[in-house]
C-alpha cells in the first residue's frame, strides 16, 4: 500500500474501503462503511512500512489514545481501532464537507465574519483539549474541517502530547521538529526544544486565522528548507498587507495570538474565547447605533435633499450588513 493506493473495495475487518479521501507523511484516510451496521466512517490506516517502526506505530496509537480522550462537538470523534492482517487502522466521524485548506484553495481567502467563526469553534476546541492538559500541536487548515451544514472540527491527533497528570510517554524523532514549518510557535522550534503547552496552540491557531482572511501564511519559504521561516517565525513581527484591509481590531486579535512570547499571548483558550466574544459584543452594539443613525440620516437626506448625507447612509448600510452577518454566528 504506497499511501493508500489501489485498495478500494478491500475488506479491512468489518469495514469496507470505499475510496481515498487523501494521505499523508504516516499513511492515508478512506471513506469506509461499517459492514455490520452500515455507518460510513473515516477510516484511518499506518501505511504498513511504518507500522514496523516502533516509534511510528506508538505514535498512531497516541493519536487514538487522545483523540478517545476529547470528547466534544467540534472534536472528530474516535470510534474503533485495530489491527487487521497487518495494518493498523482506527475509524472516525466522517464529515461531509472540506478542509478550511480546501475553501482556501478554491476562494484564495476567507470573509473575515466566517473565519472568526471558525477560528471561535476550533478554540472552543482547544478549550476542551485543555481541560484535558492535551495540547494538539498542528493546528492548521488542512485540520480544521468544516461540514455542509457548517459545523466545525479539529482533526488530526498524530502530534497530540499530553501534559501534567498522566503525560504521554514522549515519542521524539531525532533531529526533526514536528509539525507544519508555517504555523509552529517560536518555543517549538526554539534551541531549547519542545516544551510547549496550550498557548503554542494558540499560535498556531492565529497563524491560521491570518492565512485564512490574507491568503497567504505569516511567513513565506519553502517548507522543505524550512529555516528561513523559521528565522522569522522566531525575528520578524506579523504584519498585514494593506491591500488586505484587515480591520484595526482582528489585527490586535491575530498579533496577541502569535506574540513571540508565551507570556504575552492569551494565556488560555477561555482567554479568547472571551476576548472574541467581547469583540462580537461591542459589534452588535455599533450594528444598534449605526442603525438608529441611519434612520436620522435618512430622514434628513429625504427633507434637505442632501446628497452628502445620502452618500453617509450607503456607506453606513454597507457597514450594517457586514455587522450583521458577523453577528449571525453568534
Amino acid at each position: 500500500m504506497a499511501n493508500g493506493a489501489g485498495i478500494e473495495g478491500m475488506i479491512l475487518g468489518k469495514y469496507k474501503i470505499i475510496q481515498k479521501l487523501g494521505s499523508g507523511a504516516m499513511g492515508a484516510v478512506f471513506k469506509a462503511q461499517n459492514t455490520e451496521n452500515q455507518q460510513v466512517v473515516a477510516l484511518k490506516i499506518l501505511s504498513p512500512k511504518l507500522a514496523k517502526d516502533e516509534q511510528y506505530l506508538k505514535r498512531f496509537q497516541r493519536e487514538v489514545r487522545a483523540a478517545r480522550e476529547l470528547q466534544h462537538p467540534n472534536i472528530i470523534a474516535v470510534y474503533d481501532a485495530g489491527a487487521y492482517k497487518g495494518f493498523h487502522y482506527f475509524t472516525m466521524e466522517f464529515i461531509e464537507g472540506e478542509s478550511a485548506l480546501d475553501y482556501i484553495e478554491r476562494e484564495k481567502k476567507f470573509p473575515i465574519p466566517l473565519a472568526l467563526k471558525i477560528i471561535y469553534y476550533v478554540a472552543k476546541a482547544l478549550d476542551h483539549a485543555h481541560s484535558k492538559n492535551i495540547v494538539h500541536r498542528d493546528i492548521k487548515p488542512a485540520n480544521i474541517m468544516i461540514s455542509r451544514n457548517g459545523v466545525v472540527k479539529l482533526a488530526d491527533m498524530g502530534l497530540a502530547k499530553k501534559i501534567g497528570e498522566g503525560a504521554y510517554t514522549q515519542i521524539t524523532m531525532a533531529g526533526r521538529i514536528m509539525g507544519t514549518p508555517y504555523y509552529l510557535a517560536p518555543e517549538r522550534i526554539s534551541q531549547e526544544g519542545d516544551k510547549s503547552d496550550t498557548r503554542a496552540d494558540i499560535y498556531s491557531l492565529g497563524a491560521t486565522f491570518y492565512h485564512m482572511i490574507v491568503g497567504r501564511v505569516p511567513f513565506v519559504g519553502d517548507p522543505k528548507k524550512p529555516f528561513q521561516i523559521y528565522h522569522d517565525i522566531l525575528n520578524r513581527p506579523v504584519e498585514f498587507p494593506p491591500e488586505a484591509n484587515i480591520p484595526s481590531a482582528i489585527q490586535g486579535l491575530i498579533q496577541k495570538m502569535m506574540a513571540k512570547s508565551p507570556q504575552q499571548r492569551f494565556q488560555t483558550p477561555r482567554e479568547l474565547l472571551q476576548t472574541i466574544e467581547e469583540l462580537f459584543k461591542a459589534a452588535r452594539k455599533t450594528q444598534s447605533t449605526a442603525s438608529s443613525a441611519t434612520s436620522t440620516a435618512s430622514a434628513t437626506s429625504a427633507k434637505k435633499g442632501c446628497l452628502g448625507v445620502s452618500i453617509f447612509v450607503v456607506f453606513l448600510f454597507v457597514v450594517v450588513v457586514f455587522l450583521a452577518v458577523s453577528t449571525f454566528f453568534f
